[in-house]
């Protein structure tokens, strides 16, 4: 691969991914060597860095990354500024989002075997995000709010990855959306209380998996447009917690997937699961055991399989820049 740009130690190749924030960068840190492994660049856009809340946004989403020990959480490397130019540096992850991989299926039932450890994987790295706590020993509660297809990584390899803390608070373990900023997350993910205004806690984050469960499972998002709906009669359903039963789908879907989804997306939180771990359990693995560790090897090179075969071209052209 030839070089396009340099910032600072970090030799850029290519853009693989766009917000509306920050642009990222496929690159590599020439103080390593041209054999280096690959990582990402994201770089703050000039406009956003003119907006003083989207550069303190962009400094905790860092101090966060950077703080982070966990497998399912993108890893954070490197942070600074250059030519007037917020950066930070993570792994680089070789591989689809969950919204890329809910685009190519055309049958949920060909990746079902595997979602239970997909969801998995993203409940293991929430639940570490939940329980973070800060030099103190005392917990952060910590909350990702943006929970989203397009925030879950999955590598060629079967690794899960949760990206982009951008949106995470931190403080009481109740916390009420900052109405100052608007409500933060994507409304289609967003837990019927957040969109109320109420208060909200970690099942939010809870709720949120909920809906990427069922989507993944079912094939489509829970609240689609039903015919003459306007977003806001979308909005209200949610609100409501009306949304088309699992059953509809036409799937044979497992017996605990279906009481998963339906917990993890209860309208009253207090029928929510009380902690990802619980709703791991809920799927058939237990975070905390040792045979689901034994077991995980496994299931990660199956599902690495099955992202290889359902993105054959893509991983062929990845073949070529690695």
């Amino acid at each position: 691969m030839q070089a396009t740009a340099q910032m600072g130690q970090y030799e850029i190749y290519e853009i693989i991914g766009q917000g509306g924030l920050a642009t990222i960068f496929l690159a590599r840190d020439t103080t390593q060597g041209p054999k280096s492994p690959l990582l990402a660049l994201k770089c703050m856009k000039p406009e956003a860095a003119q907006q003083p809340a989207a550069v303190q946004g962009f400094a905790h989403e860092i101090r966060l990354l950077t703080s982070f020990d966990h497998p399912n959480l993108l890893r954070g490397q490197d942070a600074g500024k250059q030519r007037g130019i917020h950066y930070a540096v993570t792994d680089f992850i070789d591989g689809p989002n969950l919204r890329a991989i809910n685009a190519k299926l055309q049958s949920p039932q060909l990746l079902l075997n595997l979602v239970p450890f997909l969801i998995s994987e993203v409940l293991a790295g929430v639940a570490y995000l939940h329980d973070f706590t800060g030099e103190n020993g005392k917990p952060l509660h910590l909350i990702h709010n943006d929970l989203t297809p397009a925030n879950v990584l999955v590598s060629y390899e079967g690794e899960v990855k949760i990206a982009d803390f951008g949106a995470a608070t931190l403080g009481a373990p109740k916390q009420k959306p900052n109405t100052d900023q608007g409500v933060m997350g994507t409304l289609s993910y967003l837990a019927p209380e957040k969109l109320l205004g109420k208060k909200f806690d970690l099942r939010a984050d809870l709720y949120a998996v909920g809906v990427m469960l069922y989507e993944l499972a079912v094939g489509h998002p829970p609240f689609r447009h039903r015919e003459g709906e306007t977003d806001m009669d979308v909005l209200e359903r949610i609100t409501r917690g009306e949304f088309d039963p699992v059953d509809r789908a036409g799937n044979q879907l497992p017996d605990a997937l279906k009481a998963t989804i339906g917990q993890a997306m209860a309208l009253k939180p207090k029928k929510r699961f009380a902690s990802a771990k619980d709703m791991a359990k809920s799927l058939g693995i237990d975070l905390e055991s040792e045979t689901a560790a034994q077991a995980r090897t496994r299931r990660q090179f199956l599902l690495g399989a099955a992202m290889k075969s359902l993105f054959a071209p893509e991983f062929k052209t990845s073949a070529h820049r690695r």
